[in-house]
């Protein structure tokens, strides 16, 4: 029975994250505000990663000042 139930938890793992079925609800809107919406998550997707990258960088200069008596 163990052993049936870890095939059914594996299986259930593979099939992955369905986004369409979160969105799905901005599918009823009218086409020029389903742009605002798609505009919208790509820029906060675009910040969000901008954001990422500025503190990558600040660590590295942090650390690059860290170690200039080299």
């Amino acid at each position: 029975m163990a052993i049936e139930n870890l095939r059914n938890v594996s299986l259930t793992m593979a099939q992955g994250l369905d986004v369409g079925k979160y969105l799905s609800i901005f599918g009823d809107m009218p086409g020029p505000w389903q742009l605002v919406v798609v505009s919208i998550l790509g820029s906060t997707f675009l910040l969000g990663a901008l954001l990422i990258f500025r503190s990558q960088l600040r660590l590295y200069y942090a650390m690059k000042e860290g170690v200039k008596w080299w």
